[in-house]
């Protein structure tokens, strides 16, 4: 869980029925709403994790601007 971001808590617990295979995303917002899921195959995750360590940013925040950017860009598409 990652409460370092603002209004955010993100969180990534392994899927109990695929153990070693995916890795859940869960994105809770700070009034506890759950907002979307997304599994993830660990390769991939285990990519992202190691982007957002690149970035020196925790994986909370890599999520949140990965959101921003994709609003963002609906945004500029439908202007």
């Amino acid at each position: 869980r990652d409460w370092s971001v603002t209004g955010v808590q993100t969180c990534a617990l392994p899927i109990s029925g695929c153990p070693g295979r995916t890795i859940t995303c869960i994105l809770i917002l700070a009034d506890g709403t759950e907002v979307e899921r997304v599994d993830f195959p660990r390769d991939v995750f285990a990519r992202i994790e190691h982007a957002a360590s690149k970035l020196g940013i925790s994986l909370g925040q890599f999520f949140v601007n990965a959101i921003q950017h994709f609003i963002d860009s609906c945004n500029r598409r439908a202007a």
